[in-house]
């Protein structure tokens, strides 16, 4: 298989508000996708003042300071997901000073790294893999199972297996069926790892933490290895005294041994101190070549970190030249249990033959040169013996630790099948629970809807008996104008009536007038007319004809003024009444004057109303030529 390089990418971090408040300015500079300028060229220089270095650094990747964790996890991680699926295992570390962001790239929460790992993961898993994670963290050069509940007396240790590799012994191994589970033990582990307020970070990791995700599959195995590791300190900056200066040096102590096994993996065929401390042992496989490798290079940009971000630098661009050879990792098994014993039983039986076969050849000559020959052949074939045994041992031990690992992987199993089942149990009862309290909400959510649908119609049924009210009132308000209007017509109708009546009252006290007049000229005098007026009502009431003649009234031809000569009082009411017998005969005689008996009827058949002033004027002016005619009439019938 072709041998690839490290994956190396470097992620620049804004400048912080410290670095900002003590005048720092940026000493990176990007110059494209992939390289940067360490400490650029920004201005001119004079004579004497120091000059920029300007050093050009070329890596896989690089990311700026607007770059965020999803960027960082799709361009540069992401991709080896499906390798690590395919039965090959897969390495990613952060590395960088204090304070350069490497814990919040790696497991920032919810778009950390690891997390975006772990979802990609399980999102393609088959229904038959089977998935394990294991999470440690190397602290004082001791290593804590964060996964266990007894992190605090825990200093476990590494042996070397000839399958597996570095082991640490007593490491707990959590089966996981999906990603929440995982998230849930990662956040547990994360929650226990050892933290710190250093001069540079109010919360600064003070271990290196390694998270395994293993795979097994029928026919291969992998491992997703995810490391953060703590970041390298300058104690002068940082002011670290006692227990943190003790961390410290211990971090440093690590990261010196890590870089040396980088710089000697640069050269093949060297020698590679791993065991120069623990870190480097854990990280042995991933580093000798049968992994997939991604380092993430954290630097901050700020002039004060000036010598820890060209130190990271240059341990990136080292990296860059590290050549891995991954292999797929396949579960294949040459023999079986027995075909192995078979084959260790007939090597016994095989050396038993040679011993007796040394021993008679022994017992058969004494002479040195030939028991020379035979002690050679001897060594030579002990020697054979010895090797083949010992590879028949090896690979008896390989498939025997195999084995254990099933047995324990199916013991795990059948105790996960059986916690499944308890909870499964649980589950069952707590759905016939929430099958009932769900009847009970339906139920509830039933009467609701029918008091709600009751409050409807309800409402529905105000609203036409509210309706029918306003029409109701509505119509009866037409029906009021339609009185109100019949009503006024009636009353103009009556007025109408009453104007028609006046008119015709009018004309009939014109002929009353025009009878007073006759009756004026044929027997009265000037002298005699109110006599003869006041009196005629007796006469009507004493002749046949006319008896019906009763209460004229004179109500309303009042004038503001008398209506004959002086002698008519004006009032509101007025009763005119004749004496017939106040009156001479000599001066009416109606048996003799046919013209007066006519008046007389005709006087009988009216009743006067009164009259208004415009009306009454008329009948002043007859009144005055009446009253001129009596006057005439009067002065004739004295001369005679």
């Amino acid at each position: 298989m072709t041998k690839e390089n490290f994956t190396v990418a470097v992620r620049v971090r804004p400048l912080n508000q410290k670095e900002t408040a003590n005048g720092a300015y940026s000493v990176i500079q990007l110059n494209s996708n992939d390289s940067l300028y360490f400490d650029p060229i920004t201005k001119e220089t004079g004579p004497g003042a120091k000059k920029q270095k300007n050093l050009l650094f070329q890596y896989d990747r690089v990311y700026d300071e607007h770059s965020t964790n999803q960027e960082i996890y799709r361009n540069t991680v992401q991709q080896f997901i499906g390798t690590f699926l395919d039965g090959i295992n897969c390495s990613v570390f952060a590395y960088g000073a204090t304070a350069s962001g490497k814990t919040h790239t790696i497991s920032g929460e919810g778009d950390g790294i690891m997390y975006q790992i772990v979802e990609d993961i399980f999102n393609q898993v088959k229904s038959d893999d089977k998935f394990s994670i294991t999470f440690i963290e190397i602290y004082n050069e001791n290593i804590h199972d964060l996964l266990s509940e007894a992190l605090v007396t825990q200093n476990l240790t590494i042996r070397e297996d000839p399958i597996l590799g570095s082991v640490v012994v007593g490491i707990k191994e959590i089966q996981v069926s999906s990603k929440l589970d995982a998230y849930t033990y990662i956040q547990k582990a994360l929650q226990q790892r050892a933290c710190s307020s250093t001069g540079e970070n109010i919360s600064s990791s003070r271990s290196h933490s390694v998270l395994t995700i293993n795979l097994q599959r029928d026919s291969t195995y992998s491992k997703f290895v995810v490391i953060d590791l703590a970041g390298s300190e300058r104690m002068k900056r940082t002011g670290a005294t006692g227990l943190r200066a003790q961390e410290g040096t211990n971090i440093n102590k690590s990261l010196l041994a890590l870089g040396n096994c980088l710089s000697a993996l640069v050269k093949p065929g060297g020698y590679v101190p791993y065991r120069n401390s623990k870190l480097t042992r854990i990280l042995k496989d991933t580093l000798s070549g049968n992994s997939k490798v991604i380092m993430l290079c954290m630097i901050s940009p700020g002039s004060v970190c000036f010598d820890d971000t060209l130190n990271s630098l240059v341990y990136a661009q080292r990296a860059t030249l590290i050549k891995t050879n991954a292999q797929q990792n396949l579960a294949t098994f040459q023999y079986t249990t027995v075909e192995y014993n078979q084959m260790i039983q007939q090597y016994k039986e095989e050396n038993m033959q040679l011993q007796q076969e040394l021993t008679t050849c022994k017992q058969q000559t004494n002479s040195s040169t030939r028991s020379q020959a035979i002690n050679s052949s001897y060594d030579v074939i002990k020697n054979d013996i010895h090797d083949r045994l010992q590879s028949i041992l090896g690979k008896a031990k390989q498939y025997y630790l195999i084995q254990t690992n099933r047995k324990y992987i199916d013991y795990l199993n059948e105790q996960k099948i059986q916690i499944d089942n308890q909870m499964l149990k649980q589950l069952l009862s707590q759905e016939v629970k929430l099958k009932g309290q769900i009847a009970q909400e339906k139920e509830q959510i039933s009467l609701i809807q029918q008091k709600k649908e009751f409050q409807a119609m309800q409402k529905q049924l105000q609203d036409s008996i509210i309706l029918l009210i306003e029409n109701a009132q509505c119509i009866l308000q037409q029906l009021t104008v339609q009185s109100y209007a019949n009503l006024l017509e009636q009353k103009q109708n009556l007025l109408n009536n009453q104007h028609l009546e006046k008119d015709k009252q009018i004309i009939q006290l014109k002929a009353i007038f025009q009878d007073l007049v006759s009756i004026a000229e044929v027997g009265l005098g000037n002298q005699e007319v109110v006599p003869f007026i006041k009196n005629f009502q007796t006469i009507v009431n004493s002749n046949k004809e006319i008896s019906k003649i009763q209460n004229i009234d004179f109500q309303q031809i009042s004038l503001g003024q008398e209506l004959t000569l002086n002698q008519l009082d004006n009032t509101q009411q007025l009763q005119l009444s004749i004496n017939a017998s106040q009156i001479p005969t000599s001066q009416f005689n109606i048996q003799a004057d046919q013209k007066r008996i006519n008046a007389l009827s005709s006087f009988r058949q009216r009743r006067v109303p009164g009259l208004n002033r415009p009306e009454k004027r008329a009948y002043e002016q007859e009144l005055g030529e009446l009253e001129k005619q009596l006057s005439q009439v009067s002065q004739s019938r004295r001369m005679k």
